[in-house]
């Protein structure tokens, strides 16, 4: 054999060679359960595995040389080109949160996206790897809404008087979600009387306090009257060092006292 046979014959053993190993790497990618695909600095495919051409109803193959534009909604598109952009721009990994409509709705992808870099360190495109995280989504979602309600809960306690026990701290988050339970309650329950109790409250600033009178004057807008009640002697002293003016809303030392006033008389709470 001649030297140029033997060098033609070295070629196509490595040519072969590197058709295997990109065999191989293609399977490790399409059967690993994620979202994997490579994009060039201008945004076109390079690679992609079976999980992100299903997700297209299509073959990985149909994917390569195609942008996201190409394939997306433009608005979605959009998002992942500029998250694309963030990451040539700082040339590190970064971690986002995307989504995008599929046949059964809107799904949540936690996409992890890294810089591709040639032998002279120089980017060259992106790599991609993105996880469902829908259902987490909804579960979390499902959670929140159940704090939320065991945070502000609102209890009928007749046909015309609503309960708000108050515990824990009050921030300008939950004097927000306060408004929001107690209008909402308000208007479905048809509510004359809502009492706020704040004997869990263990501390009341100005924030608290403007929170409580604000959620008060939203309340008597809807035509109802408020009583606050588990007021302390301490808590007593601050809102009168603090200047908060709680005229128009009826006060009690306890849950209890507010109670037995409110069903012995409640035409006659101010």
């Amino acid at each position: 054999m001649s030297d140029i046979d033997s060098l033609t014959a070295q070629v196509h053993a490595l040519e072969a060679q590197l058709r295997q190993e990109r065999r191989y790497f293609q399977q490790l990618v399409n059967h690993f359960p994620a979202v994997i695909y490579l994009r060039d600095v201008d945004g076109h495919f390079t690679l992609v595995n079976k999980n992100h051409a299903r997700l297209l109803n299509c073959e990985p193959e149909d994917l390569v040389g195609k942008q996201g534009y190409d394939l997306f909604p433009k608005e979605i598109a959009a998002v992942f080109r500029e998250n694309d952009r963030r990451v040539l721009e700082v040339g590190e990994v970064l971690d986002f949160i995307e989504q995008t409509y599929q046949d059964d709705g809107t799904h949540t992808y936690r996409s992890i996206k890294f810089p591709i870099r040639d032998e002279h360190g120089a980017i060259i495109g992106i790599g991609g790897i993105s996880i469902d995280i829908t259902d987490q989504q909804q579960i979390i979602e499902t959670q929140r809404e159940t704090l939320r309600e065991l945070s502000t809960p609102l209890i009928p306690l007749t046909d015309q008087v609503v309960i708000m026990p108050l515990i824990g701290t009050i921030d300008s988050q939950r004097a927000q979600q306060i408004m929001e339970v107690l209008l909402t309650g308000v208007a479905q329950y048809q509510s004359d009387l809502v009492i706020i109790d704040i004997t869990g409250v263990q501390v009341v600033d100005t924030q608290v306090a403007q929170a409580l009178v604000s959620a008060a004057q939203a309340v008597r807008l809807l035509g109802a009257k408020v009583m606050l009640t588990g007021i302390q002697p301490q808590i007593a002293q601050t809102l009168v060092h603090l200047g908060i003016d709680l005229s128009g809303i009826d006060t009690r030392s306890s849950l209890q006292a507010g109670i037995a006033a409110a069903l012995r008389n409640l035409n006659e709470i101010t």
